[in-house]
């Protein structure tokens, strides 16, 4: 089979994923719907990476925060390997698993004939002590780190479950790298100040970025290489965009999170939105990035 007849395939396969998303998406209750929405959004930046990543043919490959499983399965289309994800979220698990089921169904039309995917419902920090797992030879963990409270002690958990010389891909956000001009409308700033803040207090970090290597390396790691994947792009952005649409609506999920915290009040909280809604139009540059840290266990 030619390089290209197999893209072609492996690119089939991620439609097939995408459509069932896309089936998904449009049932009346979905839990965490804002996360359904990135992980459709960003399913071309995610995908990227597979290419990029030291994953071979019969590898044990496990995806930690796996979320709707769209990385899990990702690996799944491309390579003859078994990946196993874990998630704090029961439902996104029990989700996850009703997924893969009808994934399966399509056989290789959706998947690769050798691939096995299973999930679990796991905390990050008891990983280390699940010997029943058995060990794997690659990991990545995909924003899970800005969510974390102790990400030193979630580090060394992952790293007991590797095998020695496996590798661990952490991907994730640093607020300290983005750019944005004109600058966000007030509404918006009002909005993401709150969140972030909301974050803090749950022990999230949103700077997490510039600390993964020291945290892999003080884990026993040996970071092997670092890198930024950026996205940048000037547009009119309308109040029907939607990006602006899934903002939103991730705001409108925290709603009550942040009148509980007493951070916003509910009249402060609809008003920001009202205003975002209301300035959003107008050409703007905006630039973010991921940071990519890639460790070996030693």
């Amino acid at each position: 089979m030619s390089l290209q007849n197999l893209q072609d395939i492996i690119l089939q396969r991620f439609q097939r994923h995408d459509a069932l998303y896309q089936f998904l998406l449009k049932q009346e209750y979905v839990p965490e719907r804002w996360l359904l929405e990135q992980t459709i959004y960003t399913g071309p930046s995610r995908r990227s990476l597979l290419g990029y990543l030291p994953v071979k043919e019969n590898h044990r490959v496990l995806d930690i925060g796996s979320g709707f499983g769209a990385f899990a399965f990702d690996f799944a289309a491309g390579f003859p390997v078994e990946v196993v994800g874990v998630d704090y979220d029961y439902e996104l698990v029990r989700l996850s698993e009703a997924l893969r089921d009808e994934l399966y169904k399509l056989g290789t039309a959706a998947l690769h004939e050798r691939a096995k995917v299973s999930f679990y419902r796991e905390d990050v920090y008891r990983l280390g002590k699940l010997q029943s797992l058995g060990e794997f030879d690659f990991a990545v963990a995909r924003f899970l780190f800005q969510h974390l409270q102790q990400p030193l002690e979630a580090a060394v958990s992952i790293r007991d479950r590797l095998k020695m010389g496996a590798t661990l891909c952490v991907l994730d956000i640093d607020d300290g790298m983005t750019i944005t001009y004109p600058e966000n409308p007030q509404g918006f700033s009002r909005l993401q100040a709150a969140f972030s803040q909301l974050q803090t207090l749950e022990g999230g970090d949103r700077e997490i970025g510039r600390k993964l290597p020291g945290i892999l390396q003080e884990a026993g790691f040996r970071v092997t290489a670092t890198a930024l994947l950026p996205q940048a792009q000037f547009i009119r952005t309308t109040s029907h965009d939607e990006g602006v649409r899934m903002t939103v609506q991730r705001f409108k999920e925290k709603r009550n999170r942040l009148l509980e915290e007493g951070i916003m009040t509910a009249d402060e909280f609809e008003e920001s939105v009202r205003n975002y809604l209301e300035e959003v139009q107008g050409y703007q540059f905006h630039t973010v990035c991921q940071v990519v840290v890639m460790a070996e266990k030693v």
